[in-house]
């Protein structure tokens, strides 16, 4: 008996140093007088200063606390929040000490913002006036601690930026793509309005996932037909609804330089039958995967050349040969680890849903896991509704590594991992555990105990933030990547 509980311990120990796990930052959360419990938090990284600031939301009050690049205390500030009107926060800015957080509504039409001034220990509130009756919602995004909302005119090939001040005024940008070319599945031009369109059932709407390349994406999220992603100082929006091309749109967030690249996808002769595709960029490649239920390529391709750098085609009768896993079918009503050996019903899997790719990359070698999820439900769905969304806190508008751990932890697919050298060549090795694997092994060793959970990238490290239970304490556990 000794000895097993010796061997117990040993292995929480090992356990522990392998995770590289430590406890950065506790917080108790003075500023809250009342009972009820914390909700929602959040963290900001101030780009200029790498100050840190902290949120935690109950249901009458948001609580700030600021912090210094040592993770040392500057200050501390007790708000009233919006959370009746707007549920979601959407993105922040940041001049000097002042801390805007930016939110919206379900329907993302009506707008607030919550500024945190922790140099004169003050808070505010106030509605931003911004019209959107003939434009729709598509993304915001925080970038060099300035905020941006991207919507597009209704039923047009117009896409508009706006850029907000400390005060929550803006300006707008106006990009006319009208002379550019969006093509639908069957080849047929179409409106950017109407390329960023996907079926809902009886009707249609328009969203575009946020992306970052840098994280352990899953295929729940990368299988989105529009994506979004911030290189550098550039905003890069992909699509992927024509099966001839995906539609890359830039624009510079410096100088508001814009261009449309029409990157040609990877062809499967299929005698007329459409298949499913999509893509995901990765620093100067672009990856692209066609599927059918008896043929897939995959494809990478230099975004700036539009060189094909290297293809791998597959036919049901073939075995998988550049895969490093089995084919796993992961989540699901009733089983939620399932692996299956043959290459047509992999492909027959994947192709009647949506595909998608998403790339890691080490000092050496690119972990690929390639894939398809299926479109369920929110009545049939065993998260339901916005559930992969819901994480603590987390949405897809205000923090792109929260999402992304969401999507990851909470992924309803089909795939298969692969890894390939520098050139992109396949080659032998076991698939590395990543930086949520870890959170979400440590997370559900606490999962009685947590609540308000978010994770955020700060100084090159990964940070799981969440409560303590019933207690007013906030922790924040530092995860080497």
């Amino acid at each position: 008996m000794k000895k097993s509980k010796l061997i117990i311990v040993l292995c929480l120990f090992l356990s522990t140093m392998v995770y590289s796990q430590k406890e950065v930052l506790r917080i108790n959360n003075k500023l809250k007088t009342t009972n009820s419990s914390i909700k929602k938090s959040f963290s900001i990284v101030d780009s200029k200063t790498s100050n840190l600031s902290v949120f935690l939301q109950d249901k009458k009050n948001m609580y700030g606390y600021l912090y210094n690049e040592n993770l040392e205390l500057i200050s501390e500030l007790k708000s009233d929040n919006l959370a009746r009107k707007y549920k979601h926060f959407i993105g922040s800015s940041i001049s000097d000490d002042n801390h805007n957080l930016f939110l919206s509504n379900k329907q993302s039409n009506a707008f607030g913002m919550i500024t945190f001034s922790f140099k004169d220990h003050k808070a505010s509130i106030k509605e931003i006036d911004l019209d959107l009756e003939t434009q729709t919602f598509l993304q915001s995004l925080s970038y060099d601690n300035t905020f941006y909302i991207f919507t597009v005119n209704d039923y047009s090939s117009i896409l508009n930026v706006f850029i907000f001040d400390e005060k929550g005024a803006y300006i707008k940008k106006r990009f006319d793509f009208s002379d550019k070319k969006f093509l639908d599945k069957k080849n047929r031009p179409i409106s950017l309005y109407k390329s960023l369109s996907k079926s809902a059932g009886l009707s249609s709407n328009i969203s575009i996932e946020k992306i970052d390349s840098n994280n352990p994406n899953s295929i729940e999220s990368t299988s989105e037909k529009s994506k979004m992603y911030l290189k550098e100082n550039n905003v890069l929006i992909t699509i992927d609804n024509s099966n001839n091309y995906t539609h890359v749109l830039e624009i510079n967030l410096d100088n508001f330089s814009s261009k449309v690249n029409n990157i040609k996808k990877p062809f499967l002769n299929t005698y007329g039958i459409t298949g499913e595709s999509n893509s995901f960029i990765y620093n100067d490649i672009i990856f692209q995967l066609v599927s059918t239920s008896d043929n897939l390529i995959f494809s990478a391709t230099n975004l700036n050349t539009e060189e094909v750098l290297k293809e791998y085609k597959l036919n049901k009768k073939d075995s998988i040969t550049f895969k490093n896993s089995p084919i796993i079918q992961d989540g699901g009503m009733y089983a939620s680890y399932r692996e299956m050996e043959k290459t047509k019903k992999f492909l027959r899997k994947i192709t009647s849903g949506n595909v998608g790719i998403a790339v890691q990359k080490t000092e050496t070698k690119y972990q690929i896991t390639l894939g398809g999820k299926k479109e369920v439900s929110s009545g049939s769905s065993p998260f339901g509704g916005f559930a992969i969304g819901s994480f603590g806190n987390a949405n897809m508008f205000f923090s792109p590594t929260a999402f992304a751990f969401s999507a990851y932890t909470n992924t309803v697919s089909t795939y298969i991992d692969c890894l390939f050298d520098e050139n992109l060549n396949h080659i032998e090795g076991e698939i590395s555990e990543n930086v949520f694997d870890k959170i979400s092994s440590f997370r559900k060793k606490k999962k009685q105990h947590i609540s308000a959970e978010t994770v955020f990238k700060y100084n090159d490290k990964y940070l799981f933030g969440t409560c303590l239970g019933i207690s007013k304490e906030y922790i924040i556990v530092e995860f080497d990547n």
